[in-house]
């Protein structure tokens, strides 16, 4: 089977900040299976068909990503960056979290989230995040701090 990976956002960026670029897929004789895509405005329509997301990043404030792809029905497989990931990956999805900087666990990671990962629209995140959660949690920290 061939499989081919899309790679969203600017490349200039992706270069700048270490991350593999269209060179190193070159380099490594797999351009192939690569096709940059560039910046999307709309990623929806990528999660919606990919098997996997695939987050790399070493820091993140809140990965918005990963709730996306979750809530798109997406598998996700996420690195151990500093906050997030063990903040939405939670429970049994804990096991979707990849070692930074180990591509020999990344690539296990993935293939154990292609193989087990089970798709579901009651993870506990997602319900954390519903519209209706957040306001009331809005209105408790503002009676707290203002009231």
């Amino acid at each position: 089977m061939v499989s081919t990976a899309f790679y969203l956002g600017k490349e200039k960026l992706r270069h700048s900040l270490g991350r593999p670029s269209r060179s190193d897929f070159v380099q490594l004789e797999l351009q192939h299976s690569v096709k940059f895509l560039g910046w999307q405005n709309n990623v929806y329509k990528w999660m919606n068909k990919a098997e996997l997301v695939l987050q790399t990043s070493d820091r993140e404030a809140f990965p918005m990503i990963l709730i996306e792809a979750l809530a798109s029905g997406t598998k996700v497989v996420a690195s151990d960056c500093e906050y997030g990931a063990d903040e939405i990956m939670l429970g049994e999805y804990s096991q979707f979290i990849s070692k930074r900087d180990d591509i020999e666990n990344c690539v296990r990671t993935i293939n154990n989230a292609i193989n087990s990962f089970l798709v579901s629209s009651n993870y506990t995140i997602l319900k954390k995040c519903c519209v209706e959660n957040v306001c009331k949690e809005y209105l408790r920290v503002y009676n707290e701090k203002f009231k």
